[in-house]
């Protein structure tokens, strides 16, 4: 599930098309997340700290990975708009600013499996952080049927300067670059409330250092305020 919260200021009439904004974004899985294997597997959990814990995974039932409403992600973000293009079928946003990021993933765990091991399957602890950093955000959207179904294509770039993380990373700058791209299909329930399906291609490397690639249904909640 999203809840968000977005204030924007315009500067009408003669610049409608440039502005500030400020906003609030929290992001979680309303269920939990499970492995389901074929056959008895063994598996290596890598631990935050270096060592690894075996264990077995048995045929068939459910191991959990991660629990609901983990991982939370908290984001806060303030900066300049622009919006070159409004049109009910495609509104062209781009904001460019600064962002901070919180992630809690209650010791949550990834696969990230090792293809020479072939008896063994390996599992990453995940880890909790914070970021801040210049963030660039473009989001193409539309809607069409009186406004019931929406569509949008969004991505973030988050380029950090400072980060705290529970355990020291050895990733360079460029690396620690956080990018997340995500096309969207909504229709919408009530003004303040829409069901989304989302596919999202991802990359948090302070979370797990490689692209990610999900769809989801997300249950949004949006209250926007606009002068």
């Amino acid at each position: 599930f999203e809840v968000s919260s977005l204030y924007q200021y315009r500067f009408k009439p003669k610049l409608k098309w440039l502005g500030v904004f400020a906003g609030l974004r929290m992001q979680s899985a309303l269920l939990p997340g499970n492995l389901v294997l074929k056959d008895d597997t063994n598996l290596a959990i890598a631990e935050l700290d270096g060592a690894v814990t075996p264990d077995l995974a048995t045929a068939q039932k459910a191991y959990r990975l991660t629990d609901s409403f983990a991982p939370i992600m908290f984001k806060q973000f303030a900066g300049a708009l622009f919006k070159p293009l409004e049109k009910s079928w495609l509104t062209v946003d781009i904001k460019l600013g600064f962002g901070a990021n919180e992630v809690w993933v209650s010791r949550g765990l990834t696969v990230k499996d090792n293809k020479d091991t072939a008896d063994t399957l390996e599992l990453v602890r995940l880890q909790d952080f914070v970021e801040a950093g210049l963030e660039l955000q473009v989001g193409l959207t539309g809607t069409a049927f009186d406004k019931i179904l929406s569509y949008g294509l969004h991505a973030e770039v988050t380029v950090p300067f400072a980060e705290k993380t529970e355990v020291e990373t050895d990733l360079s700058r460029a690396e620690l670059i956080s990018s997340a791209f995500k096309l969207t299909l909504g229709i919408k329930v009530f003004k303040w409330l829409a069901l989304n399906y989302t596919l999202a291609v991802q990359r948090y490397p302070l979370i797990v250092d490689e692209w990610q690639v999900q769809g989801s249904l997300v249950l949004a909640v949006q209250a926007n305020i606009v002068k």
